[in-house]
């Protein structure tokens, strides 16, 4: 996990069949508001465009095939130097479908992550646990 300031914060997730990456990024202030979450509606990935926090979730499994949530939200249940808990659900495609939502697919799942590894840029992790 790498959080920059009060504006992003970016998960880079190893598993044994996929890589996934997920960002948050808002204002000014996006991480002073617990529980962290984020919205990504029609592709809108600028946090000014969606007035808030925008999320982006892309996961790229071993056979090749990659996907992004392209409309849906992310939550982070849970941030703490032992655990980290992120919840999203929505509708994913690839990314040549990005402007056909009727191929676009229901999404859901639950990323828990034991002991992360994470770097702190002009931010207090102690500001972030929750």
């Amino acid at each position: 996990m790498n959080t920059a300031g009060k504006q992003m914060m970016v998960f880079s997730i190893d598993s044994d069949d996929a890589k996934i990456n997920i960002s948050f990024s808002g204002l000014k202030n996006m991480l002073d508001v617990k529980p962290i979450s984020g919205k990504n509606e029609e592709g809108k990935l600028d946090p000014r465009d969606a007035n808030g926090t925008v999320v982006s979730v892309t996961m790229a499994k071993e056979n090749g095939f990659a996907y992004t949530l392209l409309e849906g939200e992310a939550t982070i249940a849970k941030l703490n130097q032992d655990e980290v808990i992120i919840e999203f659900s929505g509708k994913a495609g690839n990314f040549l479908d990005t402007n056909k939502p009727e191929n676009w697919k229901p999404i859901q799942g639950k990323i828990v992550c034991k002991y992360p590894v994470m770097n702190f840029i002009q931010v207090k992790k102690e500001d972030l646990f929750y």
